[in-house]
């Protein structure tokens, strides 16, 4: 038996689990590319899954441009992915989380921009605050 058999073997074995669960045909799709994903990243036989491989995959991941929650469904994905396949591999102590990266106002409009928005005030106290939501270092208190 191949490495390229013996994995579609397991990903078979797991997505008739998923229909015993009861899992829509979208969501068993979603973590089939989860898991070609795992496996094209870690570039090895999924069978043999060890927490390196793993470390390495969120590695990827926390790395990669994919959004929040694209990132948020891989790691959940491929989670119960590797305890169904292993539950010897002590993945449910890991926290699968990632803090979203914070965008700041300055970070989207440009000066001239956020200068046109304080013009455009209707009365001065608009005009005094608009600054404090805009410029992360006038911030409340030096307003």
């Amino acid at each position: 038996m191949t490495e390229n058999d013996r994995n579609t073997g397991l990903i078979d074995r797991f997505l008739q689990q998923l229909d015993r669960e009861g899992f829509k045909e979208n969501t068993k799709e979603w973590y089939v590319t989860a898991i070609h994903k795992f496996q094209e990243t870690v570039k090895q036989d999924i069978s043999g899954i060890l927490p390196e491989n793993v470390d390495s995959f969120f590695s990827y991941l926390r790395n990669s441009e994919f959004t929040f929650e694209t990132k948020k469904h891989y790691l959940s994905r491929l989670r119960k992915f590797a305890l169904w396949l292993n539950p010897e591999l002590g993945l449910s102590k890991y926290r699968f989380q990632f803090k979203e990266k914070r965008i700041l106002p300055h970070e989207t409009l440009s000066v001239e921009e956020i200068k046109k928005m304080i013009d455009s005030a209707e009365n001065i106290r608009t005009r005094r605050l608009f600054p404090c939501y805009t410029i992360p270092a006038a911030g409340p208190t030096n307003c």
